[in-house]
C-alpha cells in the first residue's frame, strides 16, 4: 500500500509501544490517529474515516476483536464506518490457538 497521505488509524492500549508505532508509520508518511481503547476506536472510526486500522487484539476495557466485529457488522449510514476498512491486527500472544 502506498502509505503517502494515508490517513490511520493505531488503536492500541499501551502507550509506548502506541507511540514507537505511531512514530514509524507517520515517519512512512501515514497521518497517524491514535485510539487507546474499543470506544475511543469506534468514535474514530466515525470521524476520521481512515484508510486503514491498526487494532491490537487485547485492550484495557475490551477486545479488539470484538470492536473488530462491530466495524464488520456496521450499517455504514448510521453509524458513518466503512465496513470494508482494511484492518492490521496485533497481538502479544504467541499460542498457535491464538494465530
Amino acid at each position: 500500500m502506498d502509505s503517502n497521505g494515508k490517513s490511520l488509524l493505531l488503536v492500541e492500549d499501551d502507550e509506548a509501544t502506541a507511540a514507537f508505532l505511531a512514530d514509524n508509520l507517520g515517519a512512512d508518511g501515514f497521518k497517524v490517529t491514535t485510539a487507546s481503547g474499543a470506544a475511543e476506536g469506534w468514535r474514530a472510526l466515525e470521524v476520521r474515516n481512515p484508510d486503514l486500522v491498526v487494532l491490537d487484539l487485547m485492550l484495557a476495557e475490551g477486545s479488539g476483536l470484538d470492536l473488530l466485529d462491530r466495524v464488520r457488522a456496521a450499517d455504514g449510514l448510521a453509524s458513518r464506518v466503512d465496513t470494508q476498512v482494511p484492518v492490521i491486527v496485533l497481538s502479544g500472544r504467541t499460542s498457535e490457538v491464538d494465530r
